[in-house]
């Protein structure tokens, strides 16, 4: 269930990762996303992959072993766990998985070219990127979940 005042507490969470470059564990889009779910209510749809790898063959690892298939797979296994409440209309603080063009090629391979984000005002969605946060506005949303 998410905090009642779960807004403030997700707005000082984005701020806080504005210029945090995407790192492997710490910063990356699933623990990112699952970070900014933590703030809004308290549970870590994460907790399974904590400490678990620090590079991208981990993740992948980690990936295989935790949904037995691909980067979907994974995320769609976190959605359903966190209550599969899906979404048609995203709306701030939703969780995306997101198709972007300036996804890092590198993860990219590993990731089918998707991400995980979190979704921000007037369409934005909100990535780790190589610098910091990347507000992204052309992201396309393959699917959208609500914490609760």
């Amino acid at each position: 269930m998410k905090h009642e005042d779960w807004k403030m507490r997700l707005q000082s969470f984005l701020w806080s990762r504005l210029w945090t470059p995407f790192k492997w564990q710490d910063n990356d889009c699933c623990t990112f996303a699952s970070d900014g779910v933590k703030e809004m209510t308290g549970e870590d749809p994460a907790k399974w992959f904590r400490g678990k790898y620090v590079t991208r063959f981990g993740a992948y690892k980690s990936i295989k072993e935790f949904a037995g298939g691909s980067f979907e797979d994974m995320a769609l296994k976190i959605a359903t766990d966190m209550g599969g409440n899906f979404v048609e209309k995203p709306e701030f603080g939703d969780i995306a998985l997101v198709r972007i063009q300036n996804i890092d090629k590198r993860a990219a391979r590993l990731s089918g070219g998707l991400t995980l984000g979190i979704v921000c005002n007037n369409g934005f969605v909100a990535v780790p990127g190589e610098d910091g946060l990347v507000l992204n506005p052309q992201a396309t949303i393959v699917k959208a979940w609500r914490a609760e």
